[in-house]
C-alpha cells in the first residue's frame, strides 16, 4: 500500500448531504424561467448559483461523523476538497456547514473539462500540496470519484 500524504474529499454526497439543497436550487432556477421551455442554459445556471449562494445549507446537513473525523485528521494530514461543483459555490457551502477551515484548498470544476472523472482537479490538488498524485487518497461516493483517482494515478 502506498503512503498516504494527503486526503482529497468529494463534497456532495460524501461530506455533506446536499441533495435537498441542490433540488431546491434547481427548482428555483426552473421556476425562475417558467420551465419547461427555457433554452438559456447560462441563465438557468446563474439562477441555480444564486439560489445556492442564498441558501447553501438550508435543507441539507453534514453527514454524521464527518466533523469528528475532520477534527481528528486536522493538522495531521493535509486535506482538500475536489468536487464537480464550482469552486465559489463549494467554498460557500463548506463555510455554511462549518467545515471550510479544515481544508487547505478547495478545487471545484470551474470549467467543464475539469469535471470528474477527468483527473485534472486531483492533479492540481497534488501539485499545490507538492506531493505525487499517488500520495493523495481520494474519498468519494461515486464511480466518477473512483475513475478520477485511477486516472490521476
Amino acid at each position: 500500500m502506498k503512503k498516504i500524504e494527503a486526503v482529497a474529499f468529494d463534497l456532495d454526497g460524501t461530506l455533506i448531504d446536499t441533495a435537498p439543497d441542490i433540488g431546491a436550487a434547481l427548482n428555483h432556477a426552473l421556476h425562475a424561467h417558467d420551465l419547461p421551455g427555457v433554452a438559456a442554459e447560462e441563465a438557468l445556471r446563474a439562477a441555480f448559483d444564486k439560489a445556492t449562494l442564498a441558501a447553501p445549507l438550508e435543507k441539507g446537513r453534514v453527514f454524521g461523523g464527518i466533523a469528528a473525523l475532520l477534527t481528528q485528521w486536522f493538522r495531521t494530514l493535509p486535506m482538500v476538497v475536489v468536487t464537480n461543483k464550482p469552486t465559489a459555490l463549494s467554498t460557500h457551502v463548506l463555510g455554511a456547514a462549518g467545515l471550510l477551515d479544515f481544508f487547505d484548498t478547495v478545487h471545484g470544476a470551474d470549467e467543464p473539462s475539469q469535471r470528474k472523472p477527468a483527473p485534472a482537479l486531483l492533479l492540481t490538488a497534488a501539485a499545490k500540496l507538492n506531493i505525487a498524485p499517488a500520495g493523495l487518497l481520494m474519498v468519494g461516493d461515486s464511480e466518477n470519484d473512483l475513475k478520477c483517482a485511477q486516472a490521476a494515478g
